[in-house]
């Protein structure tokens, strides 16, 4: 009788232990800034642009570049523009979008 409960009690720990772990790294730490995707520019071009608008608007933001990936196929945007959460709204609206 106590074999599964011994089994039970090790899965538990196995299995809920990792993914304790996993969900305590995920959280928010204190003096994070949680970014959002603004909007995807085609090119350098339209990055360039989109950036100095977002800064004269005093709006700090982060590009990635997702068009080197070939995981992503043929997107028609190759970088993506991330803002602070806050700014999200203002972006939009200084963007355009």
């Amino acid at each position: 009788m106590a074999d599964p409960l011994v089994f039970v009690v090790l899965a538990i720990v196995i299995v809920g232990g990792p993914l304790l772990w996993l969900l305590s790294r995920s959280l928010s730490q204190p003096g994070t800034t949680q970014m959002v995707l603004l909007g995807g520019a085609a090119g350098e071009a339209e990055l360039s642009v989109w950036i100095a608008a977002l800064r004269g608007a005093g709006i700090r933001a982060r590009v990635q570049n997702v068009g080197d990936f070939p995981s992503y196929g043929n997107t028609p945007y190759s970088y993506e523009i991330w803002v602070p959460a806050g700014d999200e709204a203002r972006g939009h609206k200084v963007l355009g979008l």
